[in-house]
């Protein structure tokens, strides 16, 4: 006997009743009866135990953890290999204030260069729903702010860096609302605010789904005090414009204040300042998850390689 498939076994082991196992796979009850006979008598072991009830006998666990196992890598190995004989895509999802600063976070120019028969397409969403996506498999990989990967344990999780939050406003703004402090609590908020200082300033807020937003909620509402939302906006692109037309401050990381540096919108930092938030302090990580599973292309990995090392410095 050539060694057996599997695969009935497999059936056989999550139905314990070979009436019901038979009907799943469409063959009659002798012939599975056989094909177990057969499959003990190749392995020269007892698989199941028939009486008072069926159930799997050790060998069984074993057989029946080693088929599922093999059927899992063999899948795999399809999806490794579909590459080479189609062009494949990657979709990626990016956090949605991220989204203006996509090529920062992803070196897409480098690895279509490297492979170019692999195509793309980006989706930008909140966090959650970024990781409702990628567990579903609608995403391949996302760029997700977190604060403790443990509490993902069906992806695997690389640090970029972390982060810590800074306020934005302009300076026409600290002196409307700062009238009797104005210009000395200039150097004063370089050393860090809290919001309750800026709680009667206009503020942009991200939507209230987010967790940022839920994390700022919580603390007002446990220090007793409200902010003056102007308005909820995820677009940095709208909420830059407000800040810089000295509609509202904002909220920011370091991660974009040197990207606004690099870019041409730099004439509008003459006029704006950015102080870290220290209360409350709101670090996280941001990083690359992607679902845990046994193997993944090679051009998989290099892409995750090559945005850590795009991020490295941060």
């Amino acid at each position: 006997m050539v060694e057996p498939s599997l695969d009935y076994f497999i059936i056989i082991a999550e139905e314990l009743n070979i009436s019901k196992a038979s009907k799943r796979l469409h063959i009659s009850q002798q012939s599975l009866s056989t094909y177990l006979q057969k499959l003990e008598t190749y392995y020269n072991v007892q698989l199941l135990e028939r009486k008072p009830t069926m159930k799997l006998t050790e060998a069984g666990e074993i057989l029946n953890q080693a088929g599922r196992s093999v059927k899992q890598l063999m899948l795999h190995v399809k999806e490794d290999l579909q590459h080479l004989t189609r062009h494949q895509t990657v979709s990626i999802g990016i956090y949605t204030p991220n989204a203006s600063m996509l090529m920062d976070f992803i070196p897409l120019l480098e690895f279509g260069k490297k492979y170019p028969q692999i195509a793309y397409n980006i989706t930008e969403d909140l966090n959650a729903p970024l990781r409702d996506m990628l567990a579903e498999g609608k995403l391949d990989l996302i760029i997700s702010s977190y604060r403790d990967a443990s509490q993902f344990p069906d992806f695997n999780v690389r640090k970029l860096y972390t982060t810590t939050e800074y306020i934005i406003i302009s300076d026409l703004l600290l002196q409307h609302y700062f009238p009797d402090e104005y210009p000395d609590n200039i150097n004063r908020f370089n050393e860090g605010v809290s919001l309750f200082q800026f709680k009667h300033v206009p503020v942009l807020m991200p939507p209230k789904s987010s967790g940022f937003c839920k994390r700022i909620e919580d603390y007002c509402n446990q220090e007793n005090f409200s902010l003056n939302v102007a308005g909820e906006i995820s677009n940095r692109y709208l909420s830059n414009s407000m800040i810089f037309d000295n509609i509202a401050w904002g909220f920011s990381d370091r991660r974009f204040l040197t990207y606004l540096q690099t870019t041409s919108q730099i004439k509008f930092l003459r006029g704006l300042h950015s102080f870290p938030l220290i209360e409350p302090l709101l670090s996280s990580n941001v990083g690359i998850m992607y679902r845990k599973k046994d193997s993944y292309p090679q051009y998989f990995k290099d892409l995750i390689e090559m945005i850590a090392e795009k991020n490295s410095c941060f």
